[in-house]
């Protein structure tokens, strides 16, 4: 078989169709998992709904604020785009 032939075979698409998209928030934090400076990992949690997602972000923050936490930890919310 020819290799150009078998590359344009394997991204061939035989049926499409529309999907539905849901809009949905990401709030985004560095969390640390270890003890070193640089042992960080970047999570998240999504939302179906902006204000769920600003007040979990907002407990993110008054957390930080409880624990005296003075890392950046680049709290966000960002919505995705469909």
């Amino acid at each position: 078989m020819n290799i150009v032939k078998y590359i344009t075979s394997l991204f061939e698409f035989k049926e499409t169709r529309k999907v539905e998209c849901a809009k949905v928030w990401m709030v985004s934090w560095d969390a640390r998992y270890g003890s070193y400076n640089g042992d960080w990992k970047r999570v998240s949690k999504a939302f179906l709904n902006e204000n769920d997602a600003e007040a979990f972000a907002q407990l993110l923050k008054d957390a930080q604020k409880l624990l005296q936490i003075r890392e950046n930890l680049c709290i966000k919310v960002e919505e995705q785009k469909c």
